[in-house]
């Protein structure tokens, strides 16, 4: 067994013991098909507590070799200036994100990753562009979202008439956003609605402070939940775009995009540094969620989502009204829209 192999079965699953067999199951949804594809390869999809035993004891000293050596890449990472990171080839500012943010890491390490190493970090997000292959297709396929959503007149004619429709319809405009966004890609996520004072129950229990900011919708781990007071108070667009947007997240866990460096920053965990970001609640500072917008899957999500739109308004004449969103709100997104247009340009 390869000893990379091994790395991503010790740091991307828990171990259960049934009937002798020793069953892996991944942490997180983007680590289903390369921990699939690993047992498959080197036959453990059944295999014994001796049996794996006998592989982590030829496998451990080279796992931990890799290891040390990894800590020596990511000190020389550390010992470099923002400017620095920011020269640096694609693949290594990919390397040093692995390297800062691995699976199954503590709330604390986090923090202490960010706290120490946040120059570097913006720094590595801001300059890490996508391919212009990579946007070209991508943009494709969101036309063709786009194109399906406009010929679809259930869907069309509840958003020339957004405000006089029911909460209960604008659901249904979201279940049928969904069900052409997985005609275009080959799949689509679960759905979930709940309301703003259920969702800040849960983060304040999470130990966020109590005017913590409630997202419109979020995607985690296959299933996109929708804040049904802010769809309620939508724009017309809302129930189109934001599926979208979250579902984009979505693919970006299960689906390979056919660039293997693409592919690694979305298997990355990154987004790990969102639990540091979220604890700096000063809505009125001017670096409020900016490495949340600098994230790769929001630089992804918001410039598709954007270009779908502006497409959508294109083929429907539909323009979008009815935006409600507070300043800060609002603030948040004219960010991530602005990362994707400079990565965008930067890429060509």
């Amino acid at each position: 067994m390869k000893a990379e192999d091994f790395e991503i079965l010790v740091e991307s699953c828990k171990f259960f013991l049934d009937d002798e067999k020793v069953r892996f199951v991944p942490y997180s949804i983007k680590d289903n098909k390369r921990v699939a594809k690993i047992l498959i390869e080197n036959k453990m999809t059944s295999i014994s507590l001796d049996e794996f035993n006998e592989i982590a004891k030829q496998s451990a000293p080279l796992y931990q070799a890799r290891k040390k050596l990894k800590q020596q890449q990511l000190g020389k990472y550390n010992a470099m200036s923002a400017d620095e990171i920011a020269k640096q080839p694609m693949e290594n500012k990919v390397e040093y994100l692995e390297l800062l943010f691995p699976r199954n890491q503590t709330k604390e390490d986090v923090d202490e990753v960010c706290r120490k190493n946040e120059e570097n970090i913006r720094a590595c997000l801001f300059h890490l562009d996508f391919p212009q292959s990579f946007w070209q297709k991508e943009k494709e396929q969101a036309a063709r979202y786009a194109s399906l959503v406009a010929n679809s007149p259930e869907i069309t004619q509840k958003l020339k008439n957004w405000q006089d429709t029911s909460l209960d319809d604008k659901k249904e405009v979201i279940k049928q956003s969904l069900k052409i966004f997985e005609y275009v890609y080959g799949d689509a996520p679960k759905l979930e609605f709940y309301t703003e004072a259920q969702e800040r129950e849960r983060l304040v229990k999470l130990g966020y402070p109590e005017d913590v900011h409630v997202n419109a919708a979020n995607y985690h781990e296959g299933v996109i939940s929708f804040n049904t007071d802010r769809l309620q108070e939508s724009d017309n667009l809302f129930a189109v775009s934001v599926p979208f947007h979250e579902g984009t997240h979505y693919r970006q866990d299960v689906q390979s995009f056919g660039d293997a460096l693409v592919d690694r920053i979305f298997q990355s965990s990154v987004t790990n540094l969102l639990a540091y970001d979220n604890e700096r609640n000063d809505k009125q500072d001017k670096n409020y969620k900016d490495l949340y917008t600098m994230l790769p899957c929001e630089v992804h999500a918001y410039g598709l989502q954007e270009y779908m739109e502006n497409e959508l308004i294109q083929n429907t004449g539909i323009q979008k009204a009815n935006d409600k969103d507070t300043p800060v709100v609002k603030r948040i997104h004219n960010k991530g829209y602005s990362m994707a247009k400079v990565n965008q340009y930067r890429s060509r």
